[in-house]
């Protein structure tokens, strides 16, 4: 398997669309979760994080998580979706 590739180096390599998968993943949205977006549909998602890995040389989401941090496209403080607090 080929060594991991420093996230700024390979994320030159990406789509903005890709880009944009990776900063959902790295916020925690699964494929289904990716797919609910806009124009993206389940194959769509899938085939852009399969290209995620491959590209990045990542082994699993986990580590695209990490590529996704370490490329500052996802910060500590974000959040997929707006925490809700009960009322009462």
């Amino acid at each position: 398997m080929p060594p991991i590739r420093r996230p700024s180096t390979a994320l030159a390599e990406t789509t903005e669309r890709e880009r944009e998968v990776l900063t959902l993943v790295g916020l925690g949205l699964s494929n289904s979760e990716i797919a609910a977006r806009p124009h993206v549909s389940l194959s769509t998602a899938k085939t852009h994080v399969g290209r995620l890995l491959m590209n990045l040389g990542a082994r699993g989401r986990a580590q695209l998580v990490i590529a996704a941090y370490d490329s500052r496209l996802v910060h500590p403080a974000a959040t997929a979706e707006p925490h809700r607090t009960g009322a009462g």
